[in-house]
């Protein structure tokens, strides 16, 4: 539980922090793109979002383990 909160924590200050800090930038100009999407929302919020994706599916394939029940009878509380 402890490391889904810290991952999660992580990657929320990723994208706030980085989106305040450069997506309401004053200056009037040309807005510059990444793959034809705006820098900041490239860097703050597709590649965290991927990252996280991809940490989701490594966590759940190789470290989530399934617990075993028990021998009981079925509806039978252990």
């Amino acid at each position: 539980m402890w490391i889904v909160f810290g991952v999660w924590a992580v990657f929320c200050i990723w994208v706030v922090g980085y989106c305040k800090l450069n997506a309401f930038v004053d200056g009037g100009g040309e807005v510059p793109l990444t793959l034809g999407m705006p820098s900041w929302v490239f860097w703050g919020v597709a590649v965290p979002w991927l990252a996280a994706t991809t940490f989701s599916i490594v966590f759940a394939l190789f470290f989530i383990q399934d617990h075993e029940l028990g021998d009981g009878e079925a509806g039978e509380v252990a």
